[in-house]
C-alpha cells in the first residue's frame, strides 16, 4: 500500500492517546522524549 500525508495512521486517535497519556494534573502535556526534537526541544505544552 502507498501512504500519503500520514494516512497510515489514524492521526486524531494517535493525538488523543498522546494527550490522554501525558496530561498532568495542572492540564499541561509532557511531551515524550522521542517527539521533542521535532517540536523544537519543548518538554511540555501548557
Amino acid at each position: 500500500p502507498h501512504l500519503l500525508n500520514a494516512s497510515g495512521l489514524a492521526l486524531p486517535r494517535v493525538l488523543a492517546a498522546l494527550l490522554e497519556t501525558h496530561q498532568n494534573e495542572d492540564g499541561s502535556i509532557t511531551l515524550p522524549a522521542p517527539l521533542r526534537p521535532y517540536l523544537g526541544g519543548l518538554e511540555a505544552i501548557g
